[in-house]
This record gives C-alpha cells, structure tokens and sequence, in this order.
C-alpha cells in the first residue's frame, strides 16, 4: 500500500504543533504563577501584582 501525503495531514500537523505550542505557554505561565505564590509566606490571602 502506497502511502501518499495529503493536503489534510499537513493541515492537521500544523493545527497540532499550534495547540501544543498554546498548552506549553499555559503551563509555564501557570508555573510563573505557583512559583510567586510559593514564595509569599502566611495563609492569608494574597494580593499579588501584574509583575508576580
């Protein structure tokens, strides 16, 4: 059996390499974002600003 690349696949591998590269950004931005709270000391609620 021959397999043959079509249009659709490179269609597909492109909309896939752009939603991992999304999922891969939310995570590092989620891990910014333990990383701040991790450093603030106490059980009170924290007030972080848009640089943590």
């Amino acid at each position: 059996m021959l397999f043959l690349l079509q249009p659709w696949h490179i269609l597909l591998a492109a909309l896939c390499g752009m939603v991992n590269e999304r999922q891969q950004q939310i995570i590092e931005f989620q891990n910014a974002q333990i990383e701040a709270l991790l450093k603030k000391p106490g059980k009170k609620r924290l007030l972080l600003d848009d640089g943590q």
